[in-house]
């Protein structure tokens, strides 16, 4: 009897575990949408020939996705469509700040960029495993901006061309979304699987990252997954602003969990906090400049009504 008992005790246990089994996939079909609010919180230091300054950022960027066409292997063809940026900074004892419901435009450029993109779609192309296999449109959405910045002053229009045609090219586009997504495992998780993945992000400077994901749950329709991940710059990481080329090392970490819906495949939400440290150097008006930095960074993402 004790046998017996014994052995349905295991059987039970077994099936617990098997019933808490899933199978990770992107399962969306034409005219699905989703409606995305990201919320960034960041926290800049750095040390200019001896003196620190601190940067305090919040922005906010709401954005919808809607599914125009599945292909018969799954994959899907969504437009992505930015509907507000509100950004708020304070820096060097100066409040700056841009909500692009209430400014159409603004004395810093950045801010008027942002609030051009407002309206401005894009197309990406997702298979079932999360994976952003293409993006396009980006150069007729960057085309759009900039006519609408310029306001028909060309010498204005090349400038910024020039100025920021990189950051919207559609590998650099592929790379900022790609970046922030899970790449689902192609064999079934259970509760306390993990996989890996390694991965290239662009945002200003290119970031090598390296993830480990574990299942942290399975319940209520949802899969809970915490994120753990390495972040460094290639060497030679170098970007230009203002016409002066600058050269980054920056090494951290990143700690976060996301919820992901088993019948859509969607994340629901996602928390992740970040620290970089590591310096920039530049060359300015002959002078080789080292500058340290840190950056403590706090993100969450949700689907808003």
């Amino acid at each position: 009897m004790k046998r017996f008992t014994l052995l349905f005790a295991v059987l039970v246990a077994a099936s617990s575990i098997y019933a808490n089994t899933a199978t990770l996939r992107l399962n969306l079909n034409k005219g699905d949408e989703a409606k995305y609010r990201t919320e960034n919180n960041q926290t800049i230091t750095q040390t200019v020939q001896g003196t620190q300054q601190v940067t305090l950022q919040k922005q906010v960027v709401d954005y919808k996705m809607v599914v125009t066409e599945k292909e018969a292997n799954g994959n899907v063809l969504a437009n992505i469509t930015y509907t507000r940026f509100f950004i708020s900074m304070n820096a060097n004892g100066q409040d700056f700040s841009f909500d692009s419901d209430v400014d159409k435009t603004s004395q810093i450029p950045t801010f008027s960029g942002l609030g051009a993109m407002v309206g401005k779609s894009f197309q990406v192309k997702y298979s079932t495993l999360g994976e952003v296999v293409e993006v396009s449109g980006t150069e007729a959405m960057f085309e759009n901006i900039l006519n609408e910045l310029s306001a028909g002053n060309e010498g204005m229009k090349e400038q910024m061309k020039a100025m920021l045609a990189e950051s919207f090219t559609g590998d650099a586009m592929k790379q900022m979304i790609d970046g922030g997504a899970i790449i689902f495992p192609e064999k079934a998780i259970n509760v306390k699987d993990s996989w890996s993945s390694n991965k290239t992000m662009k945002n200003q400077v290119v970031l090598n990252v390296m993830s480990t994901y574990n299942v942290k749950s399975i319940e209520n329709g949802s899969a809970n997954i915490t994120v753990a991940s390495t972040i460094a710059t290639p060497p030679d990481s170098k970007m230009k602003m203002m016409g002066t080329e600058m050269q980054f090392t920056m090494f951290g970490t990143q700690e976060g969990n996301t919820i992901v819906d088993l019948k859509t495949g969607l994340t629901t939400e996602s928390n992740a906090k970040q620290n970089l440290s590591g310096s920039i150097t530049a060359n300015m008006g002959g002078q080789t400049l080292n500058i340290p930095m840190t950056i403590v960074s706090e993100a969450k993402t949700v689907i808003v009504k």
